[in-house]
């Protein structure tokens, strides 16, 4: 822009809508805006060329050697082709943001339906081990994941159940042999015992119950 007073318009690199250069009136040295870039440097601004409304900068035109003010340079940028820019981007943020929102929520469904479907199965096989069906397959036990750790916890306590049942089983076995073993030498005692007392009665008293008999010393050795 000139030097206020030198000109009654002043050109700028703006065009109207028939392609020639848009004139502005000059800024003059009592204006608000030149006492401003006097006072304070570069003003920022908004300004109103030609019905179009522009961001706008005044910066000074200063002289090298004596430091005064020649005149001021005005650089404006249409205010419609900057929200022009900033609705293209929000809109294109939008998107980006829309279709990252779907792809986490198909991945989500994904990742959940992977979880969620085993889960039942694995289910299936604790019920059956609760109830001492220990020769159930443990599934998903070579799964490195959260699902994975459950089924070696499963496995786990399969193991020790069907461990456990064993030992109670043989326990059993144990006991019902040691249980059939006494009832037989209590048959022996008691057979032996009347063949004595049928001898006595017969008048044979030397007829005894013999006690090194391998009954007797059952018998005689099973605690009280």
């Amino acid at each position: 822009m000139k030097r206020p007073g030198f000109s009654s318009k002043a050109t700028t690199s703006m065009l109207d809508t028939d392609g020639d250069r848009i004139l502005q009136a000059p800024i003059g040295t009592d204006s608000k805006v030149y006492k401003q870039v006097v006072e304070q440097g570069a003003v920022y601004t908004s300004t109103i060329i030609d019905v179009e409304q522009y961001y706008s900068v005044y910066p000074p035109i200063v002289h090298i050697s004596e430091g005064q003010v020649l005149g001021l340079l005005f650089v404006g940028v249409s205010q419609g082709a900057i929200t022009t820019v900033v609705t293209e981007t929000m809109s294109l943020l939008l998107i980006v943001s829309c279709v990252a929102v779907a792809a986490m929520c198909a991945a989500s469904i994904l990742i959940s339906r992977s979880i969620a479907r085993p889960i039942p199965v694995l289910s299936g096989a604790m019920r059956r081990i609760a109830k001492n069906e220990f020769d159930v397959a443990v599934p998903y036990t070579d799964r490195q994941n959260e699902l994975g750790d459950m089924a070696r916890a499963v496995e786990v306590f399969r193991l020790i159940g069907q461990k456990v049942a064993q030992m109670t089983e043989a326990e059993a076995s144990r006991i019902v042999a040691e249980e059939q073993s006494r009832r037989t030498m209590m048959r022996e005692w008691q057979a032996a015992f009347r063949n004595v007392v049928r001898a006595a009665i017969a008048g044979n008293l030397t007829q005894k119950v013999d006690a090194t008999s391998p009954t007797m010393n059952s018998i005689c050795s099973q605690d009280p």
